[in-house]
């Protein structure tokens, strides 16, 4: 038998949590009551709250930031090896959000060629 360990125990209802051998988090839940158990994964589980959960309930489970974002625009350089001309650079722009306060310390940092 595989080795549960229990979390809690809500109206009756027995929760239980397998730990993941790899990242020591809880995989898969077991629910008993009345003598009666059913598995889930934490995906499904996740999934089966979001679809019958209420607004409120829904809302809850969903961390929402309230830090100011700002995109920043940055190039990378990639030097091939293959499938292209060897030694050809090419330049990528890149967009992606960053919280404010860390786009000013990235503006203000300076790479000099």
């Amino acid at each position: 038998m595989e080795d549960f360990k229990q979390l809690a125990e809500i109206d009756g209802i027995m929760i239980e949590g397998k730990l993941s051998k790899a990242d020591d988090t809880n995989s898969r839940f077991r629910f008993t009551s009345g003598g009666v158990s059913m598995e889930l994964t934490r995906d499904l589980l996740y999934q089966v709250i979001m679809l019958y959960g209420l607004p409120k309930q829904k809302e809850d489970m969903v961390v929402i930031s309230n830090k100011k974002m700002r995109t920043v625009r940055r190039q990378l350089n990639i030097k091939a090896k293959k499938d292209i001309k060897e030694g050809e650079i090419i330049t990528v722009e890149i967009d992606f959000p960053v919280e404010e306060s860390i786009a000013d310390k990235i503006e203000s940092f300076k790479v000099s060629k």
